[in-house]
């Protein structure tokens, strides 16, 4: 009779060790607090014509450590996600969302050729360029987002912008990206901006 073995992933073989560290930062760790902003510097709300448009700043500090980590061939992943509100008359009644828009980026140095491959998650569209200013912008910077208004903008009444975004290290191996979720509450690491406006809406 022959007899077959099968070896087992090198991730399987990790995954007591992960494991007893996962129960010990848990005993541990208290209830997360809510998330504060850490990395973006600005964001606002442009309007051309009948159109609108958003953006958003990342602090050049924390560019700085996306920058070390694209030296290294690492991938990186952004999602940002915008929300415009009208902001209430009254003590007792919610901010009114107007618009929303949502994009996702991920940037990747090739080490060989020396170039940054710029991909559009949502659109998959990629752009290569050899300029590592403009790879940090495209992931940093991102500009003229279009932002769908639902609702009439009324000129000179106040509107509140709120941005959410979400780095991800896209080369993290997959046990470790489930042990960070694990540690974080299964709640994805994002941080918050809020910026109040106004907006003038075209004649």
């Amino acid at each position: 009779m022959i007899h077959t073995s099968h070896r087992s992933p090198g991730w399987v073989l990790q995954l007591p060790a992960l494991i007893g560290l996962l129960l010990m930062v848990t005993a541990c760790s208290s209830e997360p607090s809510p998330p504060v902003n850490t990395i973006i510097a600005s964001a606002a709300v442009q309007v051309h014509g009948e159109e609108y448009y958003t953006e958003a700043t990342l602090d050049n500090t924390f560019l700085s450590e996306v920058s070390a980590l694209l030296q290294q061939g690492e991938p990186i992943v952004a999602t940002y996600r915008f929300f415009l509100y009208q902001k209430s008359e009254g003590l007792l009644s919610n901010d009114l969302l107007l618009g929303s828009a949502r994009i996702k980026r991920r940037l990747h140095r090739h080490l060989i050729r020396d170039r940054f491959e710029l991909l559009d998650m949502d659109t998959e569209q990629i752009h290569f360029t050899p300029d590592a200013d403009e790879a940090l912008r495209f992931i940093g910077q991102p500009r003229y987002v279009p932002l769908w208004i639902q609702k009439p903008v009324r000129p000179q009444h106040p509107y509140v912008l709120e941005v959410t975004c979400r780095i991800e290290r896209d080369g993290v191996s997959r046990v470790f990206r489930l042990l960070d979720r694990l540690i974080n509450f299964w709640k994805p690491v994002e941080h918050h901006f809020t910026t109040t406006m106004t907006l003038t809406p075209a004649q």
